[in-house]
């Protein structure tokens, strides 16, 4: 009897050591599981910010151009209307305008050189159907090309309405979007024509393998992003709101940017953030794999 309970008193001894021990190494082992799961969502967190920082940096640098470019089709559609409408009269096989047609061209072709994110300027003559570019006047009855088409048409729907300020609308040429100002006034209508995919090009930004995928979520529920970005998202889901999703289950994060220079059916870039299997994803799988063959031995 002596000898069992010296063995049961063994035993508890060494399942009170036992707890001992144990206790203390879980409590460890979940302070490490704690830390690295917060260093990954801090080191996530700090490659969206600075995505964001960088996204935001470009989106104003875009606004101040657009915020430029309206005043300055303002400035010279007020200050030039009398010339503008003489203009009216021009026709292709008169050439006593085509000096002040000339003059035009260069005019257009100088604010193209002077801002970058427009693809060309235009005036557009409502009585005369004529649009004046930095590349050539189409007449009424000339053949229009490219962006010069889908233009075309959304100017001769709007003929004749004045406008306060320069309104931004989107057409799209049958391959690509995009954005085109217009500020018009007494039969006078100058703006200019942006494609898309060249500010989505700029608002693309790659970081540690995490990219920043930007696009545009119109109000009638249409979605328009780069052709190259398109198959990488499902888009579906794009069109719910998204709000800010950082945490650490959530491998995706939509940030938006106001686009204050650009009055029109949507007025804000979104830049969705997602990984694409670079460094930290493969760091984050590897320190998860590490923690998990821990705990199993």
């Amino acid at each position: 009897m002596a000898d069992k309970r010296t063995v049961t008193k063994k035993y508890k001894t060494m399942g009170k050591l036992t707890l001992q021990v144990l206790i203390p190494v879980m409590i460890l082992f979940l302070g490490i599981i704690a830390v690295m799961f917060q260093s990954m969502l801090e080191a996530r967190q700090l490659v969206y910010r600075y995505i964001e920082d960088t996204a935001r940096l470009y989106v104003e640098q875009i606004n101040t151009d657009i915020v430029k470019i309206n005043y300055e089709v303002i400035t010279l559609v007020n200050k030039n209307e009398k010339n503008y409408s003489l203009l009216e009269e021009s026709r292709p096989d008169n050439s006593k305008y085509f000096p002040d047609l000339t003059d035009i061209m260069e005019q257009n072709r100088n604010l193209k050189i002077r801002y970058k994110e427009p693809c060309c300027f235009y005036l557009y003559l409502d009585r005369a159907d004529m649009m004046i570019l930095d590349s050539g006047t189409i007449f009424t009855d000339s053949q229009a090309e490219g962006v010069n088409e889908p233009l075309r048409t959304a100017l001769r729907e709007k003929n004749g309405i004045n406008t306060p300020y320069s309104e931004w609308s989107f057409i799209n040429d049958g391959k690509e979007d995009y954005v085109y100002s217009r500020y018009s006034k007494n039969g006078i209508t100058m703006g200019c024509a942006i494609r898309l995919n060249d500010l989505f090009s700029t608002l693309h930004i790659d970081s540690l393998g995490y990219e920043g995928i930007p696009y545009i979520l119109k109000e009638n529920g249409q979605i328009l992003i780069s052709s190259t970005d398109r198959e990488k998202v499902d888009m579906e889901e794009l069109k719910g709101e998204f709000g800010k999703k950082t945490g650490f289950l959530s491998r995706q994060a939509v940030y938006s940017f106001p686009i204050s220079g650009i009055i029109g059916d949507n007025r804000n870039f979104h830049i969705l953030i997602t990984p694409t299997g670079g460094i930290l994803e493969k760091i984050m799988r590897l320190q998860i794999i590490l923690v998990i063959l821990s705990i199993g031995m």
